[in-house]
């Protein structure tokens, strides 16, 4: 009923509409034989872009310990499945997600035979996993949190979601507190574990070498400043390009500075409207895919492209975090700090709330109420370098010291995959009768 209800918007929005056949269950001859050959490998899901690069970093050290397992990564959103194949593709199967249907969900269980699933963060979806426990094949949901919202949710809906639970092989939780709300949810004989976060255990990409090319490559001298607004929303852009304005015209701000700007939307299909924003605010967007570069003082360098965002941050002097303030939640805080960057981002926060908490109360970072204050934020930052440094280098101090959750989760990962295959061998070994005969 649910399926009809949203057909209109699955078939004629654009952005609901990708791999809809594949969601449906409709694989073809080509993905259906890459799939046969992934038996018994590790099957991972992410969401969206924000979602994979967070289980990146595990990502790659499974691969580097298991060179052999075959691995398959779902997504659910077009801009996951992009940045999915341009990341992984070389080391893994990229496919969309199904439709929590039973009939979608056993196609891709029946190909892939997968010897465990991931699932990134929050997707509890009960007929996947009822499917996977009745196959005996695990589940573990790694980077689990459950923001109080949700927590309300699952509570109130608890006699549905607690048993979907205990169908888990492992939860791996951010922090004691969303630990607690699990087992508020299903009782306190969960499979459950605090492992950290696994966004804190991103590497910093770009050497200085490679970080001079960038900048080489985009036209940005080596004494200039760079502002970065990442991942932005409606609106959010505004902000950036107010603060460049005022920027341009205050010569007690300016001195003998000079202040390039980088804007990243966070979604591919906004990548046009703001090209035009920045046209239309009286500046010239130079663009990515174009392979264009800064050439005069008016330019806008618009980022429109997915899964650059990280490396761009190693050019920053400062940076300010979007979906923070747009109701979205906030998003990454931490891809920044890499290069200890510091960050100005807006009220908004609930999905990183504990991180932002954090770095605000050792001021590490500037949670702004309003765009106004944003703006002031940035430009106080432009103006203090001994602050930007500050700021900067408590953040990377913090994310360093509380590294960890990818070491821990390698290491129960192990213990799945080795007590499903002592499980597979006990279920296929022959009895006495059949030895016998």
């Amino acid at each position: 009923m649910a399926l009809f209800l949203a057909s209109p918007i699955l078939l004629f929005v654009p952005k609901t509409r990708a791999g809809l056949k594949q969601k449906l269950g409709f694989i073809d001859q080509s993905l259906r034989k890459a799939l046969s050959n992934c038996k018994k490998g590790i099957w991972i899901h992410a969401v969206s872009v924000g979602e994979f690069n967070g289980v990146f970093p595990l990502l790659r050290a499974i691969k580097e310990k298991y060179p052999d397992s075959p691995l398959v990564i779902s997504t659910t959103t077009k801009a996951g499945q992009l940045l999915a194949k341009q990341r992984a593709g070389h080391m893994a199967q990229v496919i969309y997600f199904p439709f929590d249907l039973t009939w979608s969900v056993n196609r891709f269980l029946s190909l892939v035979e997968p010897s465990l699933v991931i699932i990134f963060e929050t997707e509890l979806w009960p007929n996947f996993i009822n499917s996977c426990w009745q196959k005996n094949i695990p589940v573990a949901i790694l980077n689990a949190r459950m923001s109080p919202r949700s927590f309300k949710r699952y509570k109130f809906t608890k006699w549905f979601f607690g048993p979907v639970l205990k169908k888990l092989a492992l939860i791996g939780a951010q922090t004691n507190k969303e630990a607690e709300h699990y087992k508020a949810v299903a009782g306190n004989d969960l499979p459950i574990q605090v492992f950290g976060n696994l966004k804190y255990d991103w590497p910093a990409l770009l050497n200085n070498a490679a970080i001079s090319d960038l900048k080489a490559q985009l036209g940005i001298k080596s004494d200039e400043l760079v502002l970065i607004g990442g991942s932005t929303h409606p609106d959010e852009e505004k902000i950036i390009l107010d603060t460049y304005k005022k920027f341009l015209a205050s010569p007690l701000i300016r001195k003998d500075k000079n202040l390039k700007v980088i804007i990243a939307p966070r979604h591919p299909e906004r990548f046009e409207t703001v090209a035009k924003i920045i046209e239309n605010a009286g500046y010239r967007a130079r663009r990515y895919s174009h392979g264009e570069k800064f050439v005069e003082q008016n330019d806008i360098y618009l980022l429109d492209t997915i899964g650059q965002l990280a490396n761009f941050y190693s050019l920053a002097s400062l940076a300010f975090v979007g979906g923070s303030i747009a109701k979205v939640g906030g998003h990454n805080l931490l891809e920044p700090y890499l290069y200890a960057v510091p960050v100005v981002c807006g009220p908004h926060l609930f999905k990183t709330k504990e991180t932002a908490t954090i770095l605000d109360s050792d001021k590490a970072l500037f949670i702004a109420a309003d765009a106004q204050t944003v703006e002031d934020r940035l430009l106080e930052l432009i103006q203090d370098r001994d602050l930007r440094e500050k700021m900067g280098n408590i953040g990377q101090l913090w994310l360093n010291n509380n590294r960890g959750a990818v070491s821990k989760s390698l290491a129960e990962i192990g213990i799945l995959l080795q007590r499903n295959k002592l499980d597979g061998a006990l279920t296929n070994k022959p009895n006495k009768v059949e030895m016998t005969l």
